[in-house]
């Protein structure tokens, strides 16, 4: 399966790349492009003809809740705003569920040609080599990463979600908003960034990364410290234990 995967995505670079006119609205902030419906339509059919009996979530299909089955979700290019503006901070993501439980993902981000593979309990990979975070990296060296900002998020509102941001500015060297979670969570896996809020809670947006992440040796709770369960509405990443208390107790 891993093997399968990976050449799938690594395929898909013709239609990734294809010149893509037709762009709509998919919400008051966000977009659809044709590449969107094309490589949703791409790994969709290549799955169910090679996994028959797999459940599969994909973010621009109609999709029945997560079930116990073998199940793969998929975010067929996430951060659509980016690619339809030529700003090169995107990519392709893919999840394997059992059990409710993810096995194994793919981030691919095309620009860079980098693929990003990980295994629950077997580790995270850069094209092929082990990756591991620089835990001794402290928070007033290290880069703060937020997800875009949400209205209807129901942890934090929209103006605490910024004054969050401007509370921790002092605590970091840096803070960034990066505009696509495959490209955040890559981010903090190779030690670019230490921390992380993020806002999505979309299956497809968070699985792949979180495992990468996971797997890569970061922590992470929810933003009112509790474990984090796929839905929960916001996500706190740090490269260690102290950083991530310091974000969780900035939030009152």
């Amino acid at each position: 399966m891993e093997e399968y995967l990976k050449q799938l995505v690594l395929s898909s670079k013709d239609i990734f790349f294809k010149q893509h006119k037709s762009i709509k609205h998919k919400s008051i902030n966000d977009l659809l492009s044709e590449a969107d419906l094309e490589l949703n339509d791409y790994f969709v059919n290549a799955i169910k003809k090679e996994f028959p009996q797999a459940k599969i979530i994909a973010e621009e299909s109609k999709n029945e809740p997560l079930t116990d089955e073998l199940t793969f979700v998929i975010d067929p290019l996430d951060g659509t705003c980016n690619y339809s503006m030529g700003i090169e901070l995107c990519g392709i993501q893919l999840a394997v569920f059992q059990r409710k439980e993810v096995v194994l993902s793919i981030i691919y981000l095309p620009y860079k040609d980098e693929l990003y593979l990980a295994k629950k309990d077997g580790g995270a990979f850069l094209n092929g080599k082990p990756i591991k975070v620089n835990k001794d990296i402290k928070h007033e060296d290290g880069v703060l990463l937020s997800s875009d900002f949400y209205k209807d998020n129901k942890t934090i509102s929209f103006d605490k979600q910024f004054e969050l941001m401007k509370d921790l500015q002092g605590n970091f060297l840096k803070t960034r908003l990066l505009g696509a979670a495959c490209v955040d969570f890559t981010t903090l896996a190779t030690s670019k960034a230490q921390a992380y809020i993020c806002y999505y809670n979309y299956i497809w947006d968070i699985a792949p990364g979180l495992l990468l992440i996971k797997e890569a040796g970061m922590v992470y709770k929810t933003i009112n410290k509790k474990e984090y369960e796929f839905g929960s509405d916001s996500l706190v990443v740090a490269n260690n234990q102290e950083t991530l208390e310091l974000i969780l107790n900035r939030v009152k």
